[in-house]
């Protein structure tokens, strides 16, 4: 899938997030944005809501840069990944290029990006491994051991819980890097790691799984995964796990988790990157502006779509140009940037430094801001 956009966008105050945040206006370009994104296969509704944020902060800007968006499906796929990227540059001519979400695909992407010498700005790619591809990727959204540490923290100090199994998709990137840290973390804090147990990609039953992981009488339940694979095991475990705390990571904060997992009857805590109930300076106007236009509640990934987006217009901006290795120093020298997700200001490896970790309560209640850590 391929969607061409030419917009005439300006340079002024960054109206998404109310800060009055000033950049250069000067009329050069165009800018070609390229974005990779999962618009289809396994984790298409990070993908959709990714490109809805994009499109949300380039529509918040009012002036005289023209800007090319070119947006390309990936099919969750990272093969697929790198025929799109390779199109972008050598075909498109992107300037920069956005995606592409799930930090598997965006690695492949991020490779390309560096050897072909176009910034790449990764908007959900957690894996702590995908910026060192080198200095022409950064990414807006926090790591995998950052996330793990804080949803560690968050059992022993917050909940005051102790005994924890965890549950891992023993082929997954995503779901081993986080078990370690949070294993880790949680060790440390002097709690203690009953089990691991592990499932594969693709499984459909549980059965098995969810009456050992009753059997060893766990507190907490971690589950590091995706949602396409952790929402039918929460509706097979709906009523034997009903007395335990279940805890994920952002692969779990898809609008589709609930669809697949069914009214939760356990607790359920996210780490994630925003939360469309906090009361933060830019995010109310953006809830209502996104509802307006999509018809729906923004979740995290249409949020860091929207500062992946927020961040190369801002560069581009400071840095006057749209050739690539200019746009790729203002990107790395990122400081103090408001976004929907927090501050962004890009460290040593082109994360966000200091960046608070969003934790979120998920019930019968429905979908609640919980805390900042």
């Amino acid at each position: 899938m391929v969607t061409r956009r030419t917009v005439l966008l300006g340079l002024g105050a960054l109206a998404a997030c109310g800060e009055g945040r000033k950049v250069a206006r000067k009329t050069w370009g165009p800018l070609r944005i390229g974005a990779v994104l999962p618009l289809t296969g396994a984790i298409a509704s990070y993908g959709d809501e990714a490109h809805k944020g994009l499109l949300m902060a380039l529509d918040a800007f009012d002036g005289s840069l023209e800007i090319e968006l070119d947006v390309r499906d990936n099919a969750s796929d990272q093969a697929q990944t790198e025929r799109e990227v390779l199109g972008l540059i050598q075909g498109f001519g992107a300037s920069v290029l956005v995606g592409a979400v799930g930090s598997p695909n965006t690695a492949a992407a991020a490779f390309l990006a560096q050897r072909e010498g176009v910034p790449l700005v990764a908007p959900g790619a957690s894996h702590e491994d995908i910026t060192r591809a080198g200095d022409y990727v950064s990414r807006v959204c926090f790591t995998d051991p950052e996330q793990a540490r804080s949803l560690a923290r968050f059992m022993r100090e917050n909940l005051g819980l102790r005994r924890a199994v965890v549950v891992e998709d023993q082929g997954n990137a995503y779901s081993l890097g986080l078990s370690e840290s949070f294993r880790s973390e949680l060790t440390r804090l002097d709690g203690q790691v009953i089990s691991r147990e592990r499932f594969a990609t693709g499984e459909s039953d549980f059965t098995s799984l969810i009456r050992k992981v009753r059997d060893l009488k766990p507190e907490v339940v971690f589950l590091p995964g995706y949602y396409g694979d952790i929402g039918p095991m929460l509706a097979q475990s709906r009523d034997v796990w009903s007395d335990m705390v279940l805890l994920g990571g952002d692969g779990l904060d898809s609008p589709r988790l609930m669809e697949l997992a069914g009214a939760m009857t356990a607790p359920l805590y996210l780490s994630t990157h925003f939360a469309a109930d906090e009361d933060r300076p830019g995010i109310q106007s953006f809830v209502a502006r996104y509802e307006r236009r999509f018809k729906g509640s923004p979740g995290a990934f249409a949020a860091l779509g929207h500062d992946a987006g927020l961040l190369v217009l801002d560069a581009v901006g400071r840095a006057g140009s749209v050739a690539p290795d200019a746009l790729r120093d203002t990107i790395n020298a990122t400081r103090q940037l408001e976004g929907l997700t927090g501050t962004l200001t890009m460290g040593a490896e082109r994360n966000p430094d200091d960046k608070e970790i969003v934790i979120l309560r998920l019930g019968p209640e429905g979908r609640n801001f919980q805390a900042r850590i």
